[in-house]
């Protein structure tokens, strides 16, 4: 009799759960089989940058007890969401002698998204249970979720897991790259993007192929979780993925409204001219949001660049007008609507700053623009922001056109951008095409650390002098930036 184990690893963001996004799914249609069904949330590492967080690895007692869970419930198959580093590996195949794994970070990302309603069935060798009319294509269109988890390893402090809600595409922004005076010449691979922003490594299909509502389909997910008594989810905090339900919060928030859920956080992200079309919309449900207590938070809304050279070349699709609208739209509704609408406390906008091609005059105009705009600190990451070049992307072809790619890491700063979402992705370390504004990342990197320097780094004791000179003064780190951009500009770069 088949027996299955979803085995979640848990990470403490917004951003890294959608491997595991199909685990009510999947534990909804095993209990309609029959079949006996567990999903364990194990909590992952939180202090591990992108590139080692997506090989998991838990101390001597979280394994301990993660095998002690496996091993109680002996299943027959057993799904995992990340890859395990190779001791956990073996704890878990210990636990669970025979059993067939299917690890879901061995897939690529599109199969996650479109998960078959037949594969499960399939791979516990009962198809033949399925009902032979109205089947769906689908497994979201074909079953109600179930939000029944058990939390192994919850650490202290840590809050619960969200309701992570899935509703096809997150994003379906498909500027063509052929239009692109930057990429027009280039002739890209196969399995390589041709469309949207040039860095993104996103799916190559942007449809919506089930037969369920967008709007509806995210419902059902909050709804079912909301009814779940056993559960180690947070039932008041719902991360909405599917960039088709954004444009129409409206009709979600009138389901929400009238299901009475309790007073809920409910995450979103989008891009900046997205949110320009959704914002009078938001701001008419604000008053009924905030009478029954719920909130609309926005997050990872990226405006990468001021400079219009750099964002095309990153094909961005936005101007720094869209941009202004949107930072004065953003101040008004949290600052008329607090509590209930929030976007700077988790994290404001995303930026890259620098990039292979960056020029002085591009930093003189990302710096006028940078001390204006809500969401954006100035001891923060702003000034140290970058691209990260990955294998797959558009833009990697075009750093490689330019000469701009390196051979080794020696002396390239890590900037984790949180681009990086798979065990198994590569970054490529570049260069700068300009050696001034070398130099002046060089001294960015120092006024607000991402790495930790040698102590007798020749540059830090200066810049940290500076420092303390600007900020005597009541000066920000954009000052100080802004005085190392006009020595470079004096010297004539």
């Amino acid at each position: 009799m088949a027996r299955l184990l979803l085995v979640e690893f848990y990470f403490p963001d917004r951003y890294s759960q959608f491997r595991s996004t199909n685990y009510p799914f999947l534990l909804g249609q095993a209990r309609r089989l029959g079949v006996a069904a567990r999903w364990l949330c194990c909590w992952a590492p939180a202090d591990k940058d992108s590139r080692e967080r997506y090989v998991v690895a838990l101390g001597a007692a979280e394994t301990r007890r993660l095998a002690v869970a496996i091993r109680a419930f002996r299943p027959t198959h057993v799904v995992l969401s990340e890859k395990l580093a190779a001791p956990l590996e073996r704890a878990v195949a210990r636990a669970a002698p025979g059993a067939a794994v299917l690890n879901l970070a061995d897939r690529p990302p599109a199969d996650l998204v479109a998960w078959p309603a037949d594969r499960l069935p399939a791979w516990l060798g009962l198809e033949a249970r399925r009902p032979a009319r109205g089947r769906k294509r689908y497994l979201l269109d074909a079953v109600r979720p179930s939000y029944e988890c058990v939390a192994v390893n919850r650490r202290r402090g840590t809050s619960p897991p969200p309701v992570h809600v899935t509703a096809g595409p997150d994003c379906v922004y498909a500027r063509p790259l052929a239009a692109n005076r930057f990429f027009g010449d280039l002739d890209l691979p196969p399995g390589v993007r041709r469309f949207g922003c040039s860095f993104c490594v996103g799916p190559a299909d942007l449809r919506y192929v089930f037969e369920t509502d967008p709007v509806e389909l995210a419902l059902r997910q909050c709804t079912a979780a909301l009814r779940t008594a056993d559960t180690c989810i947070a039932k008041d905090t719902y991360v909405v993925g599917g960039a088709r339900v954004f444009p129409a919060l409206d009709r979600f928030f009138a389901g929400i409204l009238r299901r009475r859920f309790p007073p809920s956080r409910f995450f979103f992200a989008c891009r900046i001219d997205e949110f320009l079309r959704a914002a009078g919309r938001i701001e008419a449900l604000l008053p009924r949001l905030a009478r029954a207590g719920h909130s609309i938070n926005v997050f990872n809304m990226g405006l990468e660049n001021f400079s219009p050279a750099e964002n095309e070349r990153l094909n961005k699709g936005l101007t720094v007008e869209q941009i202004e609208r949107a930072d004065a739209m953003l101040r008004r509704l949290e600052r008329e609507h607090p509590g209930t609408f929030r976007f700077s406390a988790w994290g404001g906008y995303g930026l890259i700053l620098f990039t292979p091609w960056t020029t002085v005059e591009d930093l003189e105009v990302n710096l006028q623009h940078l001390r204006r705009f809500a969401g954006i600190s100035p001891g923060g990451f702003a000034l140290t922001s970058k691209l990260q070049i990955l294998t797959e992307s558009a833009i990697r072809f075009a750093a490689e056109r330019d000469g701009l790619v390196r051979d080794t890491f020696d002396g390239f700063h890590y900037y984790d951008s949180g681009c990086v979402f798979r065990h198994d992705q590569r970054e490529l370390p570049w260069r700068f095409q300009r050696p001034e504004v070398g130099a002046l990342y060089e001294i960015a990197c120092r006024i607000a650390p991402i790495t930790p320097f040698p102590a007798g780094d020749p540059l830090w004791p200066r810049v940290r002098e500076l420092a303390a000179r600007v900020a005597s003064r009541g000066g920000t780190p954009f000052d100080l930036f802004d005085l190392a951009l006009r020595e470079v500009r004096e010297r004539g770069g």
